[in-house]
């Protein structure tokens, strides 16, 4: 006659216990590194979602413009100047930080925005033809240290074109 066994054994529940100890054991470091990064890449999701903001409103600027000027002679960063039948639009795009100036026609007071990017890169050009300006393509990056390595994060291009000729 077979008896019926209900339960486990004191030694299986002992291995067990063991096995997930030492699991717990390996697992602590990556989930420490793990939980220690979360809000690094918070910041640098915040600031993408900023820097597309920003892109956003460059796009809709550039798609208005009759004309377009860049001037990167500054050390500072870029001056892109684009002429609307509304007024002029003034971009200083420098590493960290954009600015948008609205001049209007009418001689209202101008309006700034600024964008605050922090860790965020940018590169911009003009695409010619025919020696006008028809199009803008800007680079942007969020920039991080890791030891003596420079990573990039979110590196996007977007190219922007002008609708009027």
């Amino acid at each position: 006659m077979k008896t019926c066994r209900c339960g486990y054994a004191l030694l299986e529940m002992l291995s067990i216990l063991v096995a997930v100890a030492v699991l717990m054991m390996l697992s602590v470091e990556p989930m420490r590194t793990m939980l220690s990064e979360i809000p690094k890449t918070d910041r640098d999701y915040q600031t993408w979602s900023v820097t597309r903001k920003m892109l956003r409103q460059l796009r809709d600027d550039v798609e208005a413009a009759s004309a377009m000027r860049l001037d990167e002679t500054d050390a500072q960063g870029s001056t892109l100047d684009l002429v609307r039948a509304s007024g002029t639009v003034q971009y200083r795009l420098m590493d960290e930080k954009a600015v948008r100036m609205f001049s209007p026609v009418d001689g209202m007071e101008p309006i700034a925005v600024e964008w605050a990017l922090p860790k965020n890169r940018m590169q911009v050009s003009l695409w010619a033809e025919s020696g006008r300006p028809t199009a803008l393509e800007v680079t942007t990056w969020v920039e991080q240290h890791r030891g003596p390595r420079k990573l990039k994060n979110f590196e996007q291009t977007s190219v922007f074109f002008r609708k009027s000729q």
